[in-house]
């Protein structure tokens, strides 16, 4: 028998035709569920990751392509904004149509990632604890300033109030083939009057009786003797050549006539500020070294006190002498030469700070000025 020419076999019912035209309508929900629960689940792990972080960016891109494909269910327009813009269009997505809580669910996606590409609202993070830390980090570890290059003695309770009661402390250890001493005192003086007391070199010979002449070179060739530099002619002292000033680090070569007996000493000076009080290394220049005297070195180096107008000086001795030499001299010597090194700072400091706290245009002037009163001479020996 045969069959009817309009009777095909793709116009069955149970034709494949007939059953392909039943399976989108439930493809599509199955589809949506997945894809609502794939974004809600993404929405769920980008809330634990730093909106800054480059996955956040990753969650972003996955948000707008969502959106596009939200687009296909009749929000085109709007899904397109939301993925532009973001934070802005997400309102218009919460009020959407049919389709308005899958929208809702992608446009929130779209913008868990951040502010959209396009958007002029972008605005810095708000600053955390690990923000601050890390910004003040090369504060909070800036390296301290270096130690001075050498180490104080430590003074006694009893020591420091001799101090404080104008005493000066005085220590020498092993003064025979090399030893090391100190002298300490307090002077009412700021720190700046020290030092413009200790860096004036010109006035050595008349603040110091020890000392005859004084005699500047240039400081070119440290490591060679005195006698290859130059001469500093007087008149380019105090700042035109030399700049031997209060704050000011500074290397000098001079030379000094000592005594009745004309002993030449040359020396390098060399001032150096520091955080925990300004000091000066002097040591024997290379020309003065000889068989009898094979080195010697001291600091000057001022200290606060804690009580206001006083400033603690000390004066630092090193000195390594010949074997040739009987130990009683360098005994005696030591025991000499480091008062007499020190006994005329305090006087001319103490003296040159009350002429310079005088103020310039009143009844009292500064020295050499005839004020009618008694005038600064250099410390007497005898004393």
């Amino acid at each position: 028998m045969r069959r009817p020419a309009h009777a095909s076999p793709l116009s069955r019912a149970g034709s494949p035709h007939r059953r392909q035209s039943q399976r989108p309508e439930k493809n599509r929900k199955d589809i949506s569920a997945r894809r609502t629960m794939s974004v809600r689940s993404m929405m769920t792990d980008d809330k634990e990751i730093d909106n800054n972080s480059g996955t956040g960016v990753r969650r972003r891109d996955d948000g707008v392509n969502g959106g596009v494909n939200g687009a296909v269910n009749g929000e085109t327009k709007r899904m397109a904004e939301g993925a532009r813009n973001g934070t802005e269009t997400n309102t218009a997505l919460y009020n959407g149509g049919e389709d308005g809580g899958e929208a809702r669910v992608i446009a929130d996606a779209a913008s868990m990632g951040g502010v959209g590409v396009g958007s002029d609202e972008i605005s810095e993070p708000t600053p955390t604890e690990r923000d601050a830390f890390a910004a003040d980090f090369s504060a909070a570890f800036s390296m301290p300033a270096s130690p001075l290059p050498f180490k104080l003695p430590p003074l006694s309770p009893a020591q420091i109030k001799a101090l404080e009661g104008g005493e000066r402390i005085q220590e020498q250890k092993n003064m025979r083939r090399e030893g090391k001493g100190y002298v300490v005192m307090d002077v009412k003086a700021s720190e700046d009057n020290v030092w413009d007391v200790l860096l004036d070199f010109a006035s050595y010979p008349n603040n110091i009786p020890t000392v005859r002449t004084m005699t500047m070179f240039t400081n070119t060739r440290i490591k060679l003797p005195y006698t290859a530099e130059s001469e500093v002619p007087p008149d380019f002292l105090n700042g035109k050549l030399a700049q031997l000033k209060y704050g000011l680090p500074s290397v000098t070569r001079a030379k000094f006539v000592l005594s009745k007996f004309r002993l030449n000493i040359a020396a390098i000076h060399k001032y150096r500020p520091h955080p925990k009080g300004h000091y000066m290394v002097f040591t024997l220049d290379p020309a003065n070294t000889n068989m009898v005297l094979k080195s010697a070195k001291g600091v000057w180096h001022t200290q606060p006190t804690g009580r206001a107008g006083y400033t603690r000086v000390w004066l630092l001795c090193e000195v390594k002498v010949s074997r040739a030499l009987p130990p009683f001299i360098t005994d005696y010597a030591a025991r000499r030469a480091m008062p007499r090194a020190t006994q005329w700072l305090r006087p001319c400091v103490e003296a040159a700070s009350q002429l310079w706290l005088r103020e310039p245009g009143g009844e009292e002037t500064r020295e050499g000025e005839d004020d009618g009163g008694e005038k600064v001479e250099g410390y007497n020996e005898d004393q």
